[in-house]
């Protein structure tokens, strides 16, 4: 894939990976990697957006990534809606 981003790559990757093992436990374990707290020391600020951001595409399957760096479910329609508006509040602002 020469000429390609690297945005492009990882996406790609994690893709084939996805389709191959029919499960996103590549994509998650990527995710709570990437958006692991200790990678951020010095940046809260650029960690909680990212974060906020992250939680308002995952409030869709049910999940979201807590300040601890855990893959939480989220049990109720209701609960993912307020997820949703504190996300969106947060992008806001």
């Amino acid at each position: 894939m020469p000429g390609y981003t690297k945005r492009h790559r990882l996406f790609e990757a994690l893709r084939q990976k996805q389709n191959s093992d029919g499960y996103s436990n590549a994509v998650l374990a990527f995710l709570k990697r990437v958006m692991d707290p200790v990678r951020h020391v010095g940046n809260r600020e650029y960690f909680d957006t990212k974060r906020g951001e992250v939680n308002m595409v995952l409030a869709f399957s049910g999940l979201e990534l807590t300040e601890q760096d855990a893959l939480d479910i989220l049990t109720t329609i209701s609960l993912i809606h307020r997820r949703l508006d504190t996300a969106v509040r947060t992008q806001v602002a």
